[in-house]
């Protein structure tokens, strides 16, 4: 099954809208947890939120192996086997969770890093479903 990246979209990190060109990769503006997780993005007018029916791509309760090998191949994503189980990742974005959102006919793959509480956001992409 072909999956379309979706090239423009809008990013609001609670604080502020930023408009990506396919991929977005910087600090949240606010640390503070009421602000970050009001996060969305927009596209095609519709709206999808970040935190709400995310899941973290690892095997466990949401994914199997096989699952998570289909996610990694058609997302160009890696496939981590380490202390922490097999889960998806980026070269750039190694020790981050990365999450899935399939919502509204769009599927959203993002992760979020920081060294005491979540500072930055990586928005993989977004692509029709």
């Amino acid at each position: 099954m072909d999956t379309k990246r979706i090239e423009n979209f809008i990013f609001y990190d609670g604080i502020k809208e930023i408009v990506v060109d396919k991929t977005y990769d910087n600090w949240l503006t606010s640390l503070n947890y009421d602000d970050y997780s009001k996060a969305f993005i927009i596209v095609n007018h519709d709206k999808i939120k970040l935190f709400d029916t995310a899941k973290e791509l690892k095997v466990g309760q949401n994914f199997d192996s096989k699952e998570l090998e289909a996610i990694s191949e058609r997302y160009n994503l890696l496939l981590i086997d380490n202390e922490r189980g097999l889960r998806c990742s980026t070269k750039s974005h190694f020790s981050e969770r990365f999450y899935i959102i399939r919502e509204n006919g769009f599927v959203v793959i993002y992760s979020l890093g920081g060294t005491k509480s979540f500072e930055s956001i990586y928005l993989h992409g977004v692509w029709l479903s």
